[in-house]
């Protein structure tokens, strides 16, 4: 397993507004983090929700923070131009040699 480190764009959107009625969008904010990219283990797909079980997935390790599709706005990282959702994280951060958080993504589906 190679822990080549590679710097990753992080699209985070705000919460949506409601504003007379009426939903808008959230503004997004981009920003790099460095992390390590990996394919997914078999075992580890249980970790995806039962509807992205068969859509394309990597896991990363980074020492920061993202949000999940259980925030209220998953962060999306670009990966090779591919846009992958946040789905899961696995804190490590109380790890004393080296703290870190284990994240799965799911490959975004255009719709």
């Amino acid at each position: 397993m190679s822990f080549r480190i590679n710097t990753l764009i992080v699209t985070r959107y705000a919460t949506d507004v409601l504003t007379r009625g009426r939903y808008s969008a959230g503004t997004s904010s981009t920003f790099t983090i460095d992390a390590s990219i990996h394919n997914i283990a078999g075992k580890e797909l249980i970790a995806l929700p039962e509807g992205r079980r068969d859509s394309e997935a990597r896991k990363i390790f980074t020492s920061t923070f993202l949000n999940t599709v259980d925030a209220a706005r998953a962060d999306q990282v670009t990966i090779d131009g591919a846009q992958f959702e946040v789905v899961k994280k696995f804190d490590h951060t109380k790890n004393g040699v080296l703290p870190h958080y284990k994240y799965i993504l799911s490959k975004v589906v255009a719709k």
